[in-house]
């Protein structure tokens, strides 16, 4: 994959998956056992073995899941104080 080729993958929807799957195939994830084949002929299981060999990938998921899901993950208990704070 050159560096045009990298810069024009998706990054929304189905078609976004399947190019992080094509992308984990380029950076060498592609070997076996080859699962849950996508409609581009990429494999999901390239992706988790590149989830699994890079760590800080999965850490940046969970920062930007913990930055754009706050009122989701809001703890019982900061729901609580807010409550007490708002004299309710």
């Amino acid at each position: 994959m050159n560096r045009e080729e990298f810069r024009n993958l998706r990054s929304e929807g189905v078609r976004g998956f399947q190019d992080l799957c094509k992308l984990a195939e380029e950076l060498g994830y592609d070997g076996f056992p080859q699962q849950l084949q996508n409609n581009n002929g990429t494999f999901v299981s390239s992706l988790i073995n590149f989830l699994e060999d890079n760590p800080g990938v999965i850490q940046t998921i969970y920062d930007w899941v913990e930055e754009n899901f706050k009122e989701e993950l809001a703890d019982e208990y900061e729901e609580e104080d807010e409550e007490d704070e708002d004299g309710g």
